[in-house]
């Protein structure tokens, strides 16, 4: 799985729209949308943002 698959998968475990997690992340819904579809490879930083929105660790979202 991608970065942006695990993203996704850990927004609709849970059950949030994209709108939901980016407002959670601080940023907008079409960054948000780009990470998850690939269109954009977050920094460190963002997906530290991420994570902590998901509230799960960067290494879940990178994948092991």
């Amino acid at each position: 799985m991608t970065i942006g698959d695990n993203i996704r998968a850990a927004r609709d475990a849970a059950c949030w729209t994209q709108q939901e997690a980016a407002d959670r992340a601080g940023m907008k819904q079409p960054n948000w949308c780009a990470y998850e579809h690939g269109g954009r490879v977050p920094s460190v930083a963002v997906l530290r943002r991420i994570a902590k929105a998901l509230k799960c660790e960067v290494i879940d979202l990178i994948g092991k």
